[in-house]
């Protein structure tokens, strides 16, 4: 029986460590047919290699452990054994969060999306329970939340009660590192990149979105589209961020602070991000509640390219009455013409106008008539 598969992103119930509840009916099926084909309980345990008090403990108890369950599906050839997990646990007590999903998972982009986000702005706190504690705005937690829920968590958590962090059931930490391989803070801040292209552009594109969240600087109070990405203390994860963006033909700059710097995103970048994170709707992935603010920024960039060539034909124009017409008459009607035919061709030749009477490079003469004062220097 395969126990890992990273090409197909599919994860079975052994492949993490946890408790899992079967359905009644099972179960009892289940203990029947061991008891049937090997006679006793001491038997049933040699052939699982278990100890010998597992049976009348698995008899009493509602949940059995995930190794456990890859003995008895091995054992009796059952892999069916899936289909009747009722419930998923991380330990026995009641302080991990239930998935009430089925088995086998596949490990999608949303799934990456929040394993990415749990270990951004998150920590993977030491110790045996070694939980994912994200730290984010109360507003970004409760979206978080209805996301958990989509998979089939059974998460109700107060979220006044969430203000030093939302805990991420360890469930996506464990998927997420069997899938990746990364299991450790240290592995994630140095390979996290690389284990997301291997599984895909939309893998990529999810570690983007996650990050972006934790990240991005978008201050409401700049009436400009830039976004910067900041990543304090880890320059090299910034830099692989960076790589990753130019892959996607996303253009960005470093924007030096003193001896750090950031990623620095102009309107052409914003725009084509936008397109990028809306590719990943069908997954469900959003900005989560940062997304009214960048779509904001995505009008603002959409905006700005939309004038870039415009300023640049104007701009050819001026040089070229002040090589060309020098000491010479020019009416407005004559200058229009230089212009694209377009709505704002007039308004963009009065403009234009106005501006070089201002510099002295225009002389009146007449009605709409003028004569250029000299050449470009």
């Amino acid at each position: 029986m395969e126990k890992k598969s990273n090409r197909k992103c599919i994860v079975h119930p052994w492949n993490v460590d946890g408790y899992v509840e079967l359905s009644y009916g099972y179960k009892r099926n289940l203990i029947d047919y061991l008891l049937a084909k090997y006679k006793n309980a001491k038997l049933v345990a040699e052939h699982l290699n278990l100890p010998e008090y597992w049976l009348d403990n698995f008899k009493r108890n509602t949940k059995i452990h995930t190794k456990d369950i890859y003995k008895i599906a091995s054992l009796t050839n059952d892999v069916g054994i899936v289909k009747e997990i009722v419930q998923f646990n991380d330990d026995k007590g009641s302080s991990s969060i239930p998935f009430r999903g089925k088995f086998p998972i596949r490990y999608t982009p949303l799934w990456h999306f929040l394993f990415c986000l749990a270990v951004g702005d998150g920590n993977i706190s030491k110790g045996n329970k070694r939980t994912f504690v994200w730290y984010q705005k109360p507003e970004g937690q409760k979206r978080t939340v209805e996301l958990l829920n989509n998979l089939n968590f059974d998460y109700k958590p107060y979220l006044y009660m969430t203000k030093k962090g939302l805990t991420i059931p360890q469930l996506i930490r464990k998927v997420g590192s069997f899938i990746t391989g990364l299991d450790s803070s240290y592995q994630i801040k140095n390979n996290m990149v690389q284990a997301s292209s291997k599984l895909g552009q939309d893998y990529e594109l999810a570690l983007l979105a996650a990050f972006f969240i934790d990240e991005a600087g978008m201050s409401r109070s700049k009436l400009n589209s830039e976004v910067t990405l900041h990543q304090e203390g880890n320059l090299k994860f910034l830099e692989k961020v960076g790589e990753l963006l130019t892959k996607f033909n996303v253009k960005w700059s470093k924007n030096k602070k003193g001896g750090d710097w950031c990623i620095r995103i102009k309107c052409e970048g914003v725009f084509e991000l936008s397109k990028l994170f809306d590719s990943l709707k069908k997954y469900n992935i959003s900005l989560l509640h940062r997304e009214e603010i960048f779509y904001k920024k995505v009008g603002m960039a959409s905006k700005t390219i939309n004038r870039i060539p415009l300023r640049s034909e104007t701009s050819s124009i001026r040089k070229y009455l002040l090589n060309e017409f020098e000491n010479k008459d020019v009416g407005l009607n004559e200058i229009r013409c230089l212009f694209k035919p377009g709505m704002t061709v007039h308004s963009r030749a009065r403009r234009l106008v106005y501006t070089m009477k201002k510099k002295r490079q225009l002389k009146p003469i007449g009605l709409a008539k003028y004569v250029v004062r000299g050449a470009l220097i």
